[in-house]
């Protein structure tokens, strides 16, 4: 699922293997959800697997793969998650600064002072 969807983030076409995997990952979570008869809004069944519990994110991965617009889809050069960077001036290096983005700085930092 992430291949075809990380490989678009990087401005790559997926690999026909990575869309027929996700394929099948999209009929599987398709099975775990329901249109409510009452409330009129998707839902989910219990999950009872670890393949329900993510068939959500497996829903949204593919949402992203056939999106028109995949500018601001970005892999984290720290932990390769995936983000969509919606800062103003599309300049977002990492997934969370608090995070990757502070070790990345701290890596880069003593690369620095050790090279002196």
């Amino acid at each position: 699922m992430t291949t075809a969807v990380a490989g678009r983030a990087r401005g790559e076409r997926p690999t026909r293997d990575a869309v027929e995997g996700l394929n099948r990952a999209i009929s599987q979570a398709n099975t775990c959800r329901f249109i409510d008869t009452e409330t009129l809004v998707w839902t989910w069944l219990a999950s009872e697997s670890t393949v329900d519990a993510f068939a959500p994110v497996t829903l949204d991965a593919a949402d992203l793969l056939t999106a028109d617009n995949h500018d601001r889809l970005r892999t984290c050069p720290s932990c390769e998650w995936l983000f969509e960077d919606r800062t103003r001036n599309a300049q977002r290096r990492w997934c969370d600064m608090a995070d990757c983005g502070s070790r990345d700085k701290a890596r880069r930092y003593y690369q620095r002072s050790i090279q002196r």
